[in-house]
């Protein structure tokens, strides 16, 4: 358990052993009796102890073992704690008069104060909400107060004639009151400073949740989750302030290379040396995330092209940039798309598929590596898609035709073998240049 969390434990069991202890003194002040009163302050200051021991171990013994097995030896613990601190706290209220005890009612109140206090230590286990926590303050305050009045109902005081109407030492009972003032405040004290790091506690663990939630567990970018929430606020925002921002797909052109050469352990670390890269290169209004897999996404906020030319540039110089791997160095590099809103796209699911179709464009192109979105990359597409359906006819209709081409050694001219060719004569197009796309894949 962490440290908050036992100084939090602790701090509540403080409160808790102050409310009892109080609870108690403090009918004790409202108390009288036909003799002559006195308080031994050791023993007073003792059932303070008494408490402020037994209430932490208590909580403990329940948080630790759990269940209905550790919150009935917490109950134990927490009752004959009570138990001790009243009858301790009765032995330094000294009577100038004979007192006589019914053996039965001090078992009871031990009973009472035993079975509440594992009773409220299971309601405070439980899950929290408004209902189990008064539930549980009132069995609380029904271990203390059951245990209480049942004790002194089990106390006779049989006066003698000469005690009658004899006042109470003022000083002492002054003293005590002050002590009971000085107990509350611990009390509030204690419960507040609990509540604070309880609060504190809470919000860490809710914080560390949502950057685990958000964030890709690889190299500490923000995820796909993350993207789309920040995406959705761009587009507010530029709504909103008539304002552009571009999505930049990014895609490394040799990971899966590295991957099977290299192995996974060297891909992960080109994953994390360009994440850095990426993070460091970021200025205000920029923002990158890993998509998965050798896949990241960028939004840059401007609406100057100068702008978003540069921060695309620097993209493609932290993909180039040679990444040492132990004894070796690898270069990814990468293809970059990239799509304006609200320029190419007036919602966001179109802008991202027209960053995809942009990138797509340049890992085709062997010249160029960063592609700006164009209106006919849509036509492009569709003539691909056209062009894969009509492959899939080809091959059901024997529009296919198998052709050899001889494969001869140039030093002597002797044939070595043969490379076999598939060619596709389309009815309507021709014959289909393998160079196409659609005819490779």
């Amino acid at each position: 358990m962490a440290a908050s969390a036992w100084a939090g434990h602790c701090l509540a069991g403080m409160a808790g052993a102050s409310f009892v202890w109080c609870t108690h003194f403090a009918a004790m002040l409202a108390y009288h009796c036909h003799a002559e009163v006195h308080l031994d302050p050791l023993r007073t200051g003792l059932s303070l102890l008494v408490m402020l021991g037994a209430m932490p171990l208590a909580v403990m013994l329940a948080v630790r073992l759990y269940g209905r097995g550790g919150c009935m030896l917490g109950g134990a613990v927490l009752g004959l704690g009570i138990a001790s601190m009243h009858y301790i706290g009765m032995a330094a209220y000294r009577l100038d008069a004979p007192v006589a005890w019914n053996g039965l009612l001090v078992a009871v109140s031990v009973l009472i104060g035993v079975g509440f206090s594992a009773t409220a230590l299971m309601l405070a286990l439980r899950p929290v909400n408004p209902r189990r926590e008064i539930e549980t303050t009132l069995v609380l305050v029904g271990a203390v107060a059951g245990l209480h009045f049942t004790g002194m109902e089990a106390m006779r005081v049989v006066a003698m004639p000469q005690h009658m109407m004899t006042a109470h030492d003022n000083g002492q009972f002054l003293a005590l009151g002050l002590s009971v003032i000085g107990g509350t405040m611990l009390m509030l004290i204690a419960g507040i400073a609990s509540f604070v790091i309880d609060g504190s506690v809470r919000q860490e663990s809710y914080e560390e949740l949502h950057r685990m939630a958000m964030s890709d567990g690889l190299t500490g970018l923000p995820n796909r989750i993350s993207f789309n929430e920040r995406l959705q606020n761009e587009v507010s925002r530029a709504n909103r302030d008539g304002e552009q921002f571009a999505v930049i797909g990014i895609d490394l052109n040799k990971f899966k290379e590295i991957n099977d050469t290299r192995g996974h352990a060297a891909g992960d670390i080109v994953l994390t040396t360009l994440a850095e890269r990426f993070s460091a290169l970021l200025a205000d209004g920029e923002f990158v995330a890993r998509l998965g897999g050798d896949e990241f996404i960028a939004i840059h906020r401007t609406s100057d092209s100068v702008e978003l030319h540069g921060f695309v540039e620097r993209i493609q110089q932290a993909l180039n940039q040679p990444i040492p791997i132990e004894d070796y160095v690898v270069t990814s590099g990468g293809s970059i798309g990239v799509a304006v809103y609200p320029v190419d796209a007036s919602d966001s699911e179109t802008l991202i598929s027209r960053a995809d179709m942009a990138m797509y464009r340049a890992k085709t192109d062997p010249h160029h590596t960063i592609w700006y979105y164009e209106s006919t990359l849509d036509q492009n597409m569709r003539e691909r898609r056209a062009l894969g359906e009509d492959l899939k006819t080809a091959m059901a209709n024997g529009q296919l035709s198998l052709f050899y081409q001889v494969q001869t050694v140039v030093a002597t001219g002797e044939i070595s073998g043969y490379e076999a060719l598939l060619r596709w004569e389309h009815p309507e197009r021709g014959a289909i240049a393998p160079r196409d796309p659609a005819a490779c894949r």
